[in-house]
């Protein structure tokens, strides 16, 4: 009877699981906004930042990369250093909801 139990337990588990796995994936096209695609950015340092195509098209630079080139590869920014691009990624993310105040 102690074998009945434990395989009876694995299938369960297993059925709680792939919904779950189902799920995750539509909650992050949902957050993504355009398809579902995140923009892949490489920094000078090769550090490469994936980042919804909206937070990065905050940014002038990005956004005409974008266009230009389109975005199925690494977009490659080889003068901006991996900590100054994880700021701007900050910075963008934060006012893509907080649009800054005129200065």
């Amino acid at each position: 009877s102690r074998h009945a139990q434990p395989s009876a337990t694995p299938p369960p588990p297993s059925e709680s699981s792939a919904p779950r796995v189902g799920r995750t994936p539509r909650r992050a096209r949902a957050m993504a906004g355009d398809g579902g695609e995140l923009l892949k950015l490489k920094s000078s340092q090769g550090e490469i930042f994936e980042v919804e195509p909206e937070v990065a098209s905050m940014s002038t630079l990005i956004k005409n990369m974008v266009d230009d080139s389109g975005t199925d590869e690494e977009i490659p920014l080889p003068n901006v250093k991996t900590a100054i691009l994880s700021k701007v990624i900050d910075y963008c993310k934060y006012h893509k909801d907080n649009p800054p105040e005129e200065i």
